[in-house]
């Protein structure tokens, strides 16, 4: 029969293999967009956040109870002094967003027992210091026995510089923690370097200067000129200028111009815009830059224009040859026609919709004009047909 010491022993090496860890709650969610330190020492610290001491968390000297310090956003660096009063310390702390934990104190971070001039400053090289030592997670501090920490991430462990044994433990210890901001969520923009550890958070290309390398040097790369506008960078001075084209004015080259807008062409001209300047399409009746100046009717090159021609109503125009253009006499009356007003010749007369008529007559009557005017008598007649007659009459109607 076992005897009760080992039945006892047996029990205890039980208890021993199936002891659970403690598991903390999960840290209620900060307020959207914000970022949020909770942190704790045993037994009391000093914190720095990228350089900058903050003064006096409430809590700084209360173990139990984690200080809640809201972050700016492109913090890097937490770094803290923490000092030991006890027989047991540690640091506990996470790095708290709506979307999660991280920056959670394990051996990711760097302490060292040894004071150096600049330690809490970005930029600091830290490279020789040694991993923090994890004591235990949140919750399983065996030697301090707090349980859990409200507000500081299950998966945070209490850190120190090494394991303790007996009383050999250091008093204070200097530490340091970087965000992820780099590799998470990286802050430099148009192709600038994240650097977790500078005074400078980016590393900015040629070009663009500015905490996270937002602003640009060359402002015309953003093509501010609308519509066409050629932008013109003003070089160390800041700034641009646009050169718009016809149509458009403004400091963007945002307005359009309308030159036609005063509707400066007459007499049922067609204005046609060209921004700053416009042209007007006239009608075969007027010229002039605005349509202005009548075009008289002409009888051409060939035909004489007859001074107070009686003509039938909606009739434009009476011609004629006569006694000194024997040259034309063999000529038929449709061919006499030529380099008239509006028109140029009687094919094109009549495509417009004109007409004309033509008679040959020694004494012409109002009856001889009639039947050639108003029934629109085209005729292809010429002086040597009619020997009694010395000139050949034509009259004109245009559209």
């Amino acid at each position: 029969m076992m005897s009760l010491i080992a039945v006892i022993s047996v029990v205890a090496m039980c208890c021993l293999v199936v002891e659970a860890q403690v598991t903390c709650p999960p840290v209620p969610a900060p307020a959207p967009g914000s970022t949020e330190l909770d942190l704790t020492v045993e037994s009391l610290y000093f914190l720095y956040v990228d350089g900058t001491l903050i003064n006096d968390p409430p809590n700084y000297d209360n173990p139990t109870s984690a200080d809640k310090i809201s972050l700016q956003p492109y913090t890097r660096l937490i770094a803290l002094q923490a000092q030991m009063f006890g027989a047991h310390g540690g640091i506990l702390g996470s790095v708290n967003t709506n979307a999660g934990s991280y920056l959670v104190t394990s051996s990711s971070w760097k302490c060292t027992a040894t004071l150096a001039s600049g330690w809490e400053q970005l930029g600091f090289n830290d490279t020789a210091w040694p991993s923090a030592f994890e004591i235990g997670l949140n919750g399983n501090h065996a030697l301090l026995g707090y349980g859990c920490i409200a507000d500081i991430s299950p998966d945070a462990n209490w850190i120190w510089t090494a394991a303790y044994t007996g009383s050999s433990r250091n008093r204070n210890v200097w530490c340091r923690g970087y965000l992820p901001l780099c590799t998470e969520n990286n802050p430099c923009l148009n192709g600038g370097t994240c650097l977790p550890n500078s005074a400078a958070l980016c590393l900015c290309p040629e070009g663009f200067i500015g905490q996270t390398c937002d602003i640009d040097l060359n402002p015309c790369r953003s093509s501010p000129c609308r519509n066409g506008g050629t932008c013109t960078n003003l070089g160390s001075g800041g700034g641009y200028s646009c050169q718009c084209n016809s149509n458009y004015t403004g400091s963007q080259c945002e307005t359009f111009l309308n030159a036609c807008e005063s509707n400066p062409c007459m007499n049922g001209g067609t204005c046609i815009n060209g921004g700053s300047f416009f042209r007007c399409s006239c009608s075969v009746y007027y010229t002039g830059s605005r349509c202005e100046t009548g075009v008289p009717p002409s009888c051409g090159s060939i035909l004489r224009t007859a001074a107070n021609a009686s003509l039938p109503s909606g009739w434009n125009l009476g011609c004629y040859i006569g006694v000194g253009d024997e040259i034309y006499w063999n000529t038929p009356c449709f061919a006499l026609l030529q380099g008239l007003s509006y028109y140029g010749s009687y094919d094109q007369l009549l495509a417009a919709g004109g007409n004309f008529g033509c008679w040959t007559t020694r004494d012409s009557t109002s009856s001889d004009i009639y039947n050639a005017c108003f029934n629109n008598y085209q005729q292809n007649i010429y002086i040597r047909e009619c020997s009694s007659c010395n000139f050949m009459a034509v009259c004109i109607r245009f559209p």
